[in-house]
């Protein structure tokens, strides 16, 4: 198996992947509810794929913008 795919398989419950993204996990059920990172669930058992959820996170990325000097 290549590490690539050894990645993609990396799955985190709700405690992990709150610590890796330095929130509580209050907070990773806002973001659930609000639909802002994906997870995978089946039955009550809550899922993170850990490089999609980074995916789904860099389109928050705000960019700076260049200001005109006036």
């Amino acid at each position: 198996m290549s590490a690539e795919t050894e990645l993609s398989l990396e799955l985190l419950n709700k405690k992990q992947c709150a610590d890796k993204l330095g929130i509580s996990e209050r907070t990773l059920n806002d973001w659930l509810s609000s639909g802002k990172i994906p997870y995978i669930r089946v039955g009550g058992i809550i899922r993170f794929n850990w490089p999609r959820v980074c995916e789904a996170l860099n389109a928050f990325e705000v960019k700076e913008i260049e200001r005109c000097a006036k």
